[in-house]
């Protein structure tokens, strides 16, 4: 593994995305931005190992921390909890019940996924595991954290495949993925996991079952081709 990738996992007790990190954890399949308890289950008996909760105030898919608690109350044990953030990480503070969540310990959160941080300094507020949203071009600026390549935001673009390609460590992939690319997708990149969230989706926060049984079968099936 990647040096940096080394000492984030001897940090935060073992890697999320653990195909090339040493760990026993299966290639990771993330649904991100949920807002609704039958999506949360479907994407579980689906084979979700990740689910994500958006508490970006200025996303459509925001929840509050009580609407994500519930939710995430009767996930198994080897579903991780992510919430997701957007920094500078000092506007949190201003929500007393989001700024509990940002203590270590905190037993509904698995990790934090952090967009938009130009620097470690910016992920200073933070404790836990995290995983860092970046460009290619800016993930060399987080060496000791996890890091998920997503250009997109939410808004379903597809990422540049060419750069990357182009990086040299353990990533997880998201941004424009679909049932219909996803496949291409891991098969060419050889990512630690895949993220979705707009590409199973009805409207904002609301997930088509279909797209999403389709996405997640079509994952797995070629995630467990890189384990073979």
């Amino acid at each position: 593994m990647e040096n940096g990738a080394e000492g984030a996992e001897e940090e935060g007790g073992g890697t999320l995305a653990g195909r090339n990190g040493g760990s026993d954890r299966a290639f990771l399949l993330k649904v991100c931005g949920l807002t609704r308890l039958e999506d949360v289950r479907l994407a579980v008996r689906h084979g979700a190992n990740a689910l994500g909760f958006n508490f970006h105030s200025g996303s459509p898919r925001c929840v509050t921390v009580e609407d994500a608690r519930r939710m995430a109350a009767d996930l198994p044990p080897d579903v991780l909890r992510v919430g997701v953030v957007v920094v500078p990480a000092r506007s949190l503070v201003r929500t007393e019940k989001l700024k509990a969540l940002l203590k270590r310990g905190e037993p509904f959160l698995d990790a934090f996924q952090v967009h938009g941080a130009s620097g470690e300094a910016d992920l200073s507020l933070f404790a836990g595991k995290l995983i860092v949203a970046v460009s290619p071009e800016t993930a060399h600026l987080f060496p000791a954290h996890e890091i998920i390549v997503d250009t997109s935001w939410g808004s379903g673009r597809l990422g540049n495949w060419d750069d990357v390609a182009r990086l040299n460590r353990t990533f997880i992939l998201s941004g424009g993925l679909t049932a219909d690319n996803v496949t291409t997708a891991i098969r060419r990149l050889r990512p630690a996991g895949v993220d979705v969230c707009s590409g199973v989706e009805v409207s904002p926060g609301r997930k088509d079952p279909a797209k999403l049984r389709s996405f997640l079968e079509r994952a797995k099936e070629a995630g467990a081709e890189l384990e073979s």
